[in-house]
């Protein structure tokens, strides 16, 4: 038995067909789609497991980097078990504490309810971050402050993975199916939100998401 990861699914992929497109080079003994836990959409990315060593090691030559719907898709070896009971490699590592992308989460201090002050994430790079509890008004109905070190570490990496200012902006405005199409941004007004544009930030560096 040899246990396979791929990512970079199209978010229309289901367990049957990727079961299929393994079929091709071997018996498959089965298949695990990671969906969200909240809206049970496709993650992205899957876990296979084939019956002979041999035919998964000429799956994963053969696959890696294959165009599959527009998306190039990332397979190796995987690790773990998708048996019924168990958990999958990367959500296995999770539930053990150790965090699958290379860049954990950073620690952010005394966060209170943020906003998606759409000038911080504009003004904001990598070079030009705000003094710790840097707080800025936000004109609402009911005026309020807000603290930017989140924003400013989630416009930073998303700068630091697209590579430029303004692609990074463009996802942070996107509508994502991913994000039950909610943009980046509006998810900027919470710790929760936060911390879960760090993984989707982690997820579309390593070419999972």
């Amino acid at each position: 038995m040899k246990n396979i990861f791929v990512g970079n699914l199209d978010f229309g992929a289901t367990e049957e067909s990727v079961r299929e497109l393994f079929a091709n080079y071997g018996r498959v003994e089965r298949v695990h789609l990671e969906v969200d836990r909240d809206t049970g959409r496709p993650r992205g990315f899957a876990f296979v497991e084939m019956v002979s060593e041999a035919d998964a090691d000429r799956a994963i030559a053969q696959l890696n980097g294959v165009q599959l719907k527009g998306n190039a898709l990332t397979v190796n070896e995987g690790s773990g078990s998708t048996a019924s009971g168990s958990l999958p490699a990367a959500r296995a590592q999770r539930t053990k504490g150790q965090d699958v992308t290379p860049h954990q989460s950073r620690p952010r201090r005394g966060l209170r309810s943020k906003s998606p002050a759409l000038v911080a994430a504009n003004e904001t790079s990598s070079h030009e971050q705000p003094p710790s509890h840097a707080k800025v008004h936000v004109t609402t109905t009911e005026p309020r402050t807000v603290d930017l070190d989140g924003i400013v570490t989630i416009t930073a990496r998303a700068i630091e993975i697209f590579g430029t200012r303004e692609k990074a902006i463009r996802w942070l405005r996107t509508p994502l199916p991913s994000l039950s199409d909610r943009t980046p941004l509006s998810m900027m007004n919470t710790a929760d939100g936060i911390e879960h544009l760090e993984d989707v930030l982690g997820r579309i560096e390593q070419g999972v998401w």
